[in-house]
């Protein structure tokens, strides 16, 4: 191996590969991208009602019993109706918003932890760890998406926690697969060999180097995942086995529509329209991201959007 300059040193070779224009990059992105700015306000606009959920809408206008108010249909009093129980489907929907962002954030966030890991470690070691981790991956791969969430919530068992858990178990293998594949086209580079060769250790090689050159597909698909997640919450309360009442869910709300839906049609419309918009947020997000990370979508998409 050629011998290395005399004035290279870790903390040189540290700030070559960091990408510290990324940032930058997206928002420049995502600002002249006008699909991909819209879903950055509906995200925008979903974060501030889960989070300001009591100053727009009182709980108790979410939960209850109002005979008097029994499906009463959109009006000035409420603008998106009341369903079977007489509760306001704005307060719902406000405050099923809370819902969705704790199980999108943090059910992608725990399959992160856990899929960069064991995506980190067979692409960098690669041998028996990769086998093992790449086998076990395929066995949650062999299940469908919604199929496994429903077999692992009928292990925990209904709540906003356990669905939580359920969907960030089986985010990891898809999440380590992809980090797998791009640890691997990375730790190949000039950069990776030369920290090696000056004698930075592995911690070091695959924190300073390898994972913030690694990490940008990871964010293309954790942008789409906390849409999927989104989904997959609101499918299995339609079900039954997700979040259960009395806490507001869009799904379980989508579940009660059912029986009123020629009586009440807005009982359904609201709670699946705030599904749609949230996920097709979070999919132009993604989308814009994916064209500034990937060279040949990138004149194609200022075509189309300047178009």
């Amino acid at each position: 191996m050629a011998k290395l300059p005399e004035e290279f040193n870790l903390e040189e070779i540290d700030q070559e590969p960091r990408g510290t224009t990324l940032k930058r990059e997206i928002l420049v992105t995502l600002r002249k991208n006008k699909m991909a700015s819209f879903g950055l306000i509906v995200i925008a606009i979903l974060v501030l009602v889960a989070i300001f959920a009591p100053v727009i809408a009182p709980y108790k206008n979410a939960v209850g019993f109002y005979p008097e108010e029994i499906l009463k249909p959109p009006s000035v009093e409420h603008m998106m109706g009341t369903d079977d129980l007489g509760r306001d489907i704005f307060a719902r929907i406000v405050w099923g918003s809370r819902v969705s962002v704790e199980v999108g954030i943090l059910a992608v966030a725990f399959g992160l932890i856990i899929g960069l890991f064991m995506g980190a470690l067979a692409g960098y070691k690669g041998g028996m760890a990769d086998t093992l981790i790449m086998r076990t991956a395929d066995v949650f791969f062999a299940f469908p998406y919604i199929l496994g969430a429903i077999a692992v919530m009928t292990i925990l068992g209904p709540g906003l926690e356990n669905v939580i858990i359920a969907i960030g178990v089986l985010e990891w293998a898809y999440i380590a697969r992809l980090f797998r594949g791009s640890v691997l086209a990375t730790k190949v580079n000039d950069y990776v060999e030369a920290a090696r060769a000056i004698g930075a250790d592995d911690k070091r090689i695959i924190m300073k180097h390898i994972l913030p050159n690694a990490i940008t597909p990871v964010i293309v698909y954790s942008a789409m995942s906390v849409g999927t997640a989104i989904i997959t919450e609101a499918a299995l309360s339609f079900l039954g086995v997700g979040v259960q009442p009395p806490r507001p869910s869009w799904g379980w709300m989508l579940s009660d529509s059912r029986a009123f839906m020629s009586r009440a049609p807005w009982m359904m419309y609201f709670p699946g329209l705030a599904i749609l918009v949230t996920v097709l947020g979070f999919v132009l997000v993604a989308d814009g991201l994916r064209d500034m990370l990937d060279p040949r979508l990138k004149g194609m998409s200022e075509h189309v959007t300047r178009g």
